[in-house]
């Protein structure tokens, strides 16, 4: 007797084998099917991994919403909220792609003009936070090592400037200036510069985050 196993794929994508045996006896032969268990297409898989990608771009973005909505209940939250709302958009650029987070980072730049309570929270989401765990591969590509230490010292500082020359003549929050005391400008170029320390300590975060999803997170949570 010989046995021959075949597949048969139907219209949803699924694969279906076949054990067709053939027997044989002196002067006749018959054969018998069997249905053997059904497997999902690669079809099937792939769609299953887009819907996947999908709910979670979908909620890390409603959770970035949420972080920068939040900066008008939470004291002390200007910096650093839109700081940890600039991380939820790495798992967006790791399942779907670079173009899908600066979506998610002009769609949320956008709603954060409308809804979000501090404005100085929104422009620098907006001006910097939002987009720089979305650049900093490309910058980390850079074989140069100086120029890529001065690549992103250089974004950063223009970013902060223009976020805050938005915040003063564009919203009209002149009272920036003001708080900073009696040293004025000179205590403009003292926050510029302990916000670079905090920059560079919020540059190794990201790479460092980046690297616990891709190898912590998605091999446990998001087996394929």
């Amino acid at each position: 007797m010989s046995r021959l196993y075949t597949k048969r794929r139907n219209g949803l994508g699924h694969t279906f084998f076949f054990d067709a045996g053939i027997y044989e006896r002196p002067g006749w032969r018959y054969g018998s099917a069997v249905v053997m268990r059904p497997q999902v297409g690669s079809r099937g898989g792939s769609m299953s991994r887009k819907s996947t990608q999908i709910a979670l771009g979908g909620m890390f973005s409603a959770l970035c919403l949420v972080l920068m909505f939040m900066t008008g209940m939470v004291p002390f939250s200007t910096y650093a909220i839109p700081a940890l709302a600039g991380f939820m958009l790495i798992p967006v650029m790791e399942e779907n792609g670079r173009q899908t987070a600066f979506l998610v980072y002009i769609t949320v730049s956008v709603l954060s003009v409308f809804i979000v309570p501090d404005r100085e929270a929104a422009m620098l989401f907006i001006a910097f936070f939002g987009y720089y765990p979305i650049t900093k591969p490309a910058l980390d590509g850079l074989r140069s090592r100086p120029l890529r230490l001065l690549g992103k010292g250089l974004l950063f500082n223009a970013a902060i400037v223009l976020a805050y020359l938005a915040v003063i003549h564009v919203f009209g929050m002149a009272e920036v200036i003001s708080d900073m005391g009696d040293l004025g400008k000179y205590s403009s170029l003292i926050l510029l510069g302990l916000g670079n320390i905090v920059f560079w300590l919020y540059d190794y975060s990201v790479g460092g985050y980046t690297k616990m999803y891709i190898n912590w997170f998605k091999p446990r949570f998001l087996r394929r």
